[in-house]
């Protein structure tokens, strides 16, 4: 009790040093840098699941041979949350459709996409699929916020899919490649 106390009387009496330690969480416009860690996290998602595969109608010839290529949406604002940032972002998501996720910017610029696709994106959740929202809404959104390239190699070398791993292990803790890998096997 009495360190919890103390905590606050130092708080209290520096409520700048308090100020300082929160500035990463103010709310301000999303940067390319930061749009870019978005479009990582997802890229790395979709390998990391295998649904790359299910991109198909969106093909198109690429540098490193078949991709897909079009814009996601990204809302300007992130705000303050717990654990950081949060922003909301719009993209095609076969074999789900649109979809609409929060995500999260962490204090050292990865982006952590909220919920998973394993839950196929339910109408309940705020990381839902767009056809269960206003089409009005969604139309705006997609005016309004920041247009944003995105690319998906759709025969990513395994370079490209180990490393997708790895972030997304250290993103989520998990991988759902290497488990369905060790299931094969």
């Amino acid at each position: 009790m009495l360190s919890f106390l103390g905590i606050m009387l130092l708080l209290l009496l520096h409520p700048q040093a308090q100020a300082t330690d929160n500035d990463h969480l103010k709310a301000r416009e999303i940067s390319p840098v930061d749009a870019q860690a978005v479009v990582l996290a997802i890229q790395d998602e979709i390998y990391d699941y295998g649904y790359e595969k299910d991109f198909w109608g969106f093909e198109s010839s690429g540098p490193r041979g078949p991709e897909a290529a079009f814009k996601i949406y990204i809302k300007p604002e992130l705000v303050p949350s717990q654990g950081g940032l949060e922003g909301i972002v719009i993209y095609k998501y076969p074999p789900f459709g649109e979809v609409i996720r929060p995500f999260i910017l962490s204090s050292n610029g990865s982006a952590y996409l909220v919920g998973k696709p394993s839950n196929g994106f339910p109408w309940t959740q705020p990381n839902t699929k767009t056809i269960y929202m206003d089409d009005d809404e969604i139309g705006r959104d997609k005016h309004e916020w920041r247009r944003v390239p995105f690319e998906l190699d759709l025969t990513p070398s395994q370079n490209r899919l180990k490393a997708a791993v790895e972030r997304q292990k250290m993103r989520v803790g998990f991988s759902q490649w290497e488990s369905s890998r060790a299931r094969r096997k």
